[in-house]
């Protein structure tokens, strides 16, 4: 949400849609690239590690790994 807290400082034209898929996704209609997709991961400690992000869930059909999951939704 910060980007979205610089977008409002800097007085820009910009919406904040949130959603299924990506969570958030800033739309800036007068940005020659106007969408933004920001994933929102929680963790009780510590930062993601590449390992955790790329990490397949047992016994879980594809796409079965948090990046998996977001490339599959990717238009």
């Amino acid at each position: 949400m910060l980007c979205a807290c610089d977008l409002h400082q800097q007085g820009g034209n910009y919406a904040v849609i949130v959603e299924h898929f990506e969570d958030i996704t800033l739309y800036e209609p007068d940005n020659d690239k106007p969408l933004t997709f920001v994933q929102v991961k929680g963790k009780l400690s510590g930062s993601w590690t590449v390992g955790e992000l790329t990490r397949s869930i047992k016994d879980t059909p594809p796409p079965n790994s948090i990046v998996a999951k977001l490339y599959k939704n990717v238009p």
